[in-house]
């Protein structure tokens, strides 16, 4: 089955203080919306987001590879309501992974392992879940005898034996069309009148559908980004998550935790660099080369063997060999 990927980005919820929607503030380089998108764009043929409250703003930002649509509120709130607002953009013979224009942790293979649980045969629809240390303000999964999803309970009416569950919703899931047009048509409002995904959950599962439990590969991947500290949070472990990439492919990093590395920057082997460093969107560092404290790379290409010290270097190319600063500022073309 082909891949559409939904992200709901309609809600109007934004604790952030600012003048702009939550979904547009920054992260690792690119707005929580497009890193959501990007992540998404290698796993799914179709990519739709669905605009609301901020669909003005929200707009002009989409990537061009985007589909968009708007939600109708007049026919009530919540996330499910946001979802079958694409439901006439939707193939019937997909799968759908919906997600939020606010979960930019969750990671590719993730993602890759919950469209793969959805087989149309076993599975029409699983979702994915955290086992984190601290659950409170989540929403629980409460799992059957075999591992599947039963229910999920809400925060805000755990009964007390839920309140020691671990395992929390992240919010992304995955239907078959047919089950996810199911779903929709035939659900109905909690008891404030609005329309939740994990409430067409617990009936499916009421109704004996199995639904597959999926756990991300890190905890932190669940992270809700509410305010600018979740934001700050989220950045740290992304960039980390870079780090350890970059570690892994032969890059020596003297103190991973006090450098700073955007998700496209790639780095040859044997290369080492000093703390304080910044290595933005669209940077290539060659092997063997040495990046002191102090640079600042954007979109800038260094050669092989290159030492680099105090730099700050936009749209620049640095040639092998060559010893660049310090206090150089190469301006872009340089």
């Amino acid at each position: 089955m082909k891949t559409i990927a939904l992200i709901l980005a309609a809600g109007r919820e934004n604790h952030m203080h600012s003048g702009r929607a939550k979904e547009l503030h920054q992260l690792v380089g690119k707005s929580l919306l497009e890193t959501t998108a990007e992540t998404l764009r290698p796993l799914a043929g179709k990519t739709i987001v669905v605009l609301g409250h901020h669909a003005v703003e929200l707009q002009p930002a989409l990537p061009s590879w985007c589909m968009s649509c708007v939600q109708d509120f007049s026919l009530g709130f919540g996330t499910a309501k946001a979802a079958q607002a694409a439901l006439s953009l939707l193939d019937e013979d997909a799968k759908i992974l919906i997600t939020a224009g606010d979960k930019p942790c969750v990671s590719p293979e993730s993602y890759r392992r919950l469209l793969d649980a959805v087989d149309g045969q076993r599975y029409h629809t699983a979702l994915l879940y955290a086992d984190v240390e601290h659950p409170e303000g989540y929403d629980r999964v409460v799992f059957d005898g075999d591992g599947d999803v039963k229910r999920i309970a809400h925060a805000d009416r755990l009964m007390p034996q839920e309140e020691e569950i671990a395992s929390v919703n992240v919010g992304v899931y995955c239907f078959t069309y047919e089950m996810l047009y199911k779903a929709l048509t035939e659900m109905g409002p909690d008891d404030h009148q609005v329309y939740h995904i994990s409430d067409q959950i617990d009936r499916l599962g009421s109704e004996n559908h199995r639904i597959a439990a999926i756990a991300v590969d890190q905890p932190q991947e669940g992270q809700r980004i509410v305010s600018r500290a979740d934001l700050a949070e989220a950045t740290a472990f992304i960039v980390q998550r870079n780090c350890q990439r970059l570690m892994r492919a032969g890059v020596t990093l003297l103190d991973p935790s006090n450098t700073y590395v955007e998700e496209d920057v790639e780095v040859g082997r044997d290369t080492i660099i000093y703390p304080g460093c910044v290595l933005q969107r669209g940077t290539r560092v060659g092997e063997r080369c040495i990046l002191y404290p102090g640079c600042r790379l954007v979109r800038t290409i260094v050669g092989d063997e290159a030492v680099v010290e105090q730099t700050v270097a936009e749209d620049s190319v640095v040639a092998p060999g060559s010893h660049v600063g310090p206090y150089a500022h190469l301006c872009p073309d340089a």
